[in-house]
């Protein structure tokens, strides 16, 4: 029963999640209007909270979210929980991240979003989807549904949680801020890695399972 709850937990999860992030990619890709509001309104929410100061805050922050340095905690993430809790599922995750970060490039040639054009800080590349969010959001899927699952203390599960869901949450504020990506870049970006987890996780049940 058990399992068969997981089964379709994640493939509503994952199957609900790409259809969206279709959707976003569609919309975007034919410039449907709806998707230039809703940036238009997040970035209007933002602009009060523009200035020198807090731009300078902002910047040094984003960069602790950079894809690079993503790819870093996730490594250090699985390691531990090779050396500390289930190798097969460690193998798992990193076949995982590894495929998701490589489609997420092949996202971005494909759709080839050219950045905001009133950008605070200088970045290169494609636009949608964003790479930093996409790379903090898979952080936080490997703490919320690989480790804190083996963890004794419910505080200690609670405080994680909750810092993981802020720090994906601060990565896609910062990049939004910035204008190196649009509003829908970094919602979209979150809705493919919990796709892609999702999905990869029905491959996980039946093959990595001790």
């Amino acid at each position: 029963m058990q399992k068969s709850n997981n089964y379709k937990t994640h493939l509503l999860l994952g199957g609900g999640c790409a259809l969206i992030f279709l959707f976003f990619a569609y919309s975007i890709k034919t410039n449907l209007g709806w998707v230039t509001s809703l940036d238009t309104r997040i970035q209007a929410i933002l602009l009060p909270f523009t200035t020198k100061t807090m731009t300078t805050f902002v910047a040094l922050l984003t960069k602790l979210a950079s894809s690079p340095l993503e790819s870093f905690y996730c490594l250090l993430l699985i390691a531990f929980l090779f050396f500390r809790y289930n190798k097969k599922e460690a193998i798992w995750a990193g076949c995982t991240v590894f495929i998701s970060l490589a489609f997420t490039y092949l996202v971005k040639f494909a759709m080839q979003r050219p950045r905001p054009s009133d950008r605070l800080v200088s970045a290169a590349g494609y636009s949608f989807p964003s790479g930093h969010t996409f790379g903090a959001a898979l952080v936080t899927l490997i703490i919320l549904t690989l480790i804190l699952p083996k963890l004794k203390s419910s505080g200690l599960r609670w405080l994680l949680g909750i810092l993981a869901c802020l720090w994906v949450l601060i990565a896609a504020f910062t990049r939004a801020y910035l204008h190196v990506h649009y509003p829908s870049d970094t919602l979209a970006s979150m809705l493919l890695a919990v796709s892609l987890w999702n999905l990869a996780s029905l491959i996980k049940d039946r093959y990595f399972k001790r």
